[in-house]
């Protein structure tokens, strides 16, 4: 009897360590490996998704209200030139991204931006080089979160 116990008490131990290892994954481990980009997460790739879909980046879409776009022509190419500049083979150049994004001020001007991007990189979307380049989770909140302040 004495044996079965100990056998009880081991299997208990397991059983608790492994909910202990269970909860420190999923509450602590799991969160960081999901702001480091290591792991996708299921808010990550809705952000990533929601970018993406994102009618500013869509260049023909500022024509649906021309009157919104304030920026001029000139001023787009120069923003869309900063943006493809911002990336970098060993480190981007986050806030030149996230500048671009700010001075866009609206859906308008940043599908203006998006026009001036595609004419200028052989029809390349602005999308597309966010979701490459801005690998990191909080990269990805700070430019949703950009978006999401947009008046229109």
């Amino acid at each position: 009897m004495a044996e079965g116990k100990g056998g009880f008490k081991l299997a208990t131990q397991i059983a608790v360590t492994a909910l202990v290892a269970g909860g420190a994954y999923v509450l602590v481990l799991r969160p960081l490996l999901c702001r480091s980009g290591l792991v996708t997460c299921k808010i990550y790739t809705k952000r990533l998704k929601a970018i993406k879909k994102y009618k500013g980046f869509n260049p023909t879409w500022y024509m649906t209200n021309p009157s919104k776009a304030n920026i001029s022509s000139t001023r787009a190419k120069v923003l869309a030139d900063k943006f493809r500049d911002a990336a970098g083979y060993i480190n981007d150049d986050e806030d030149a991204f996230y500048s671009v994004l700010i001075e866009a001020g609206n859906s308008y001007n940043l599908s203006k931006i998006s026009e001036a991007y595609s004419a200028r990189y052989n029809g390349a979307n602005m999308a597309d080089w966010i979701t490459y380049y801005m690998n990191d989770f909080s990269e990805i909140k700070e430019i949703h979160k950009t978006l999401i302040k947009y008046p229109y």
